[in-house]
C-alpha cells in the first residue's frame, strides 16, 4: 500500500479545490456518507482528490465505482480509519487535512518529502533539464527528487540553503540557472521559446541542436559539460561591439575611482547620469544631459530586456528614494558591461566603479541607437 501524498494546492487551483470539498461535505451531510453507486459533482470532486494524492489513476467521470472505492479504502487505511470505501464525516475531514494550501514560489511553505504538487513538478522539470536526474518528473517529492536537489547544491556553491526541503531561495536559484541556459541559447539564435526557466519542448530541441552542432551527445539535457560550452559560446557571441560602443564603455571605465557628487557631470566628479552624459558625448552622441528617468524616457523606443542586454546598453534601476521618483521610473542608471557587470556611480564612499548588476532593483534596459 502506498501512503497518500500531501497535496500542495497552489493559489490558482485553491478555489476549485475548496468548492469540491464543499460539494463533498454537502453530499455527506445529506446522506450520511458518499458511497459506491453515487454520481454527480461530489463524486467528481472525490475522484480529483484521490487522483491528486496518488491513489486513483482512473477517469474522472462522476461515477462512484469499484476503483474509487478501493482508493478510498487505501486512503482510510493510511489514515487509520475504518476501511469502508465510503466517505463519512471522519474520512472527509482527513481528505480536507491532506490538502496543503500554499503560496506560489514555496514562500512560507517549503516542500517536503511525501508532498505532491505542480510547483514540485516544475522543480523536477528544471532538475531534469539541467542534468541532475530527479527520477520521474511527476510532481512527487520523493527520495530521487531529494538526491537530485543535493547534486544541484553540490554543483552550485551559490545555492544559499541546505536541508531536505525545497525552499523559496533554492527554487529561485534553480529557475535562475534554467533561465541562463535559455538566455544563452537565445543569444546563439537557437530559439528555445519563452525565456522563463521552464524547460519546455522548444528548449529541449534547441539544446539538441546546440549539442549536435558542437559534437556533444544529443540528449536535449543541459548537463554540466553542455552548460559550460553553451555559456562560453554565448558570451563570446555577445561580446563584439562597435567602435563607438567600445569608446562609450572605455571612457566610462576610465573614470573609475572618480568621486560621486550629486549633479556633477565631469571631468573629475560625476553622479550617475552625469557619467552617462560625459561618456556619450565623448563617444559622439550629442544629446542633452538628462536624469536617469530622463534617459529612460528618451530611449523608450529602444528598450532591451534582461536576456537581450549587450555591452554598452543602459540599465535602469529603481530604489526607494527621497526625490519622489515612483516605482517603475528610474532613480539610477548605469552602463552594462556584459557578464552580469555594470559601470556606474551612486555612492560617495565608493565613487565610480564596476560592480555586479543589482537584478533585484533592475527595471529595464535600453540601447543607444546612435552608438
Amino acid at each position: 500500500m502506498s501512503a497518500p501524498y500531501v497535496r500542495r494546492v497552489l493559489p490558482k487551483f485553491a478555489k476549485r479545490v475548496r468548492e469540491g470539498l464543499g460539494e463533498m461535505a454537502a453530499a455527506v451531510k445529506a446522506g450520511g456518507a458518499l458511497a459506491p453507486g453515487a454520481q454527480g459533482d461530489a463524486v467528481v470532486a472525490l475522484q480529483r482528490r484521490m487522483r491528486a494524492v496518488g491513489l486513483l489513476s482512473g477517469p474522472v467521470d462522476g461515477t462512484y465505482g469499484h476503483a474509487l472505492a478501493e482508493a478510498v479504502k487505501e486512503f482510510q487505511a493510511a489514515k487509520k480509519l475504518p476501511e469502508t470505501g465510503r466517505v463519512d464525516a471522519d474520512t472527509l475531514a482527513a481528505i480536507r487535512d491532506n490538502q496543503l494550501f500554499v503560496k506560489d514560489g514555496f514562500e512560507g511553505t517549503p516542500a517536503r518529502l511525501g508532498q505532491r504538487g505542480h510547483d514540485i513538478r516544475k522543480v523536477e522539470q528544471r532538475l531534469e533539464g539541467l542534468g541532475f536526474k530527479p527520477g520521474s518528473v511527476d510532481g512527487v517529492f520523493d527520495r530521487d527528487t531529494l538526491a537530485a536537489l543535493e547534486r544541484f547544491r553540490s554543483a552550485d556553491k551559490e545555492v544559499p540553503d541546505r536541508g531536505s526541503a525545497i525552499t523559496g531561495k533554492l527554487a529561485s536559484k534553480l529557475r535562475e540557472r534554467a533561465r541562463r541556459v535559455e538566455q544563452d541559447l537565445k543569444k546563439l539564435g537557437l530559439k528555445p521559446g519563452k525565456v522563463d526557466g521552464n524547460f519546455g519542448e522548444q528548449t529541449e530541441e534547441a539544446i539538441r541542436a546546440f549539442q549536435r552542432k558542437n559534437g556533444l551527445g544529443r540528449t536535449g539535457i543541459a548537463d554540466k559539460k553542455t552548460r559550460a560550452l553553451l555559456h562560453e559560446k554565448a558570451e563570446n557571441a555577445g561580446s563584439a561591439v562597435s567602435d563607438r560602443v567600445q569608446k562609450f564603455i572605455d571612457v566610462a571605465l576610465a573614470q573609475r575611482g572618480d568621486p560621486y557628487v550629486f549633479g556633477a557631470e565631469g571631468p573629475n566628479a560625476f553622479d550617475c547620469s552625469g557619467l552617462i552624459d560625459y561618456a556619450l558625448k565623448k563617444a559622439g552622441v550629442n544629446i542633452p544631459r538628462m536624469s536617469a528617468a530622463g534617459y529612460q524616457r528618451h530611449f523608450a523606443g529602444s528598450k532591451v530586456s534582461r536576456e537581450n542586454l549587450k555591452p554598452g546598453d543602459l540599465i535602469f534601476y529603481w530604489y526607494p528614494n527621497t526625490r519622489g521618483i515612483p516605482p517603475g521610473q528610474a532613480s539610477h542608471v548605469e552602463i552594462y558591461l556584459g557578464n552580469g557587470k555594470s559601470m556606474g556611480t551612486d555612492n560617495p564612499s565608493e565613487g565610480a566603479r564596476v560592480e555586479s548588476v543589482d537584478w533585484g532593483a533592475f527595471i529595464g534596459g535600453a540601447r543607444v541607437k546612435q552608438l
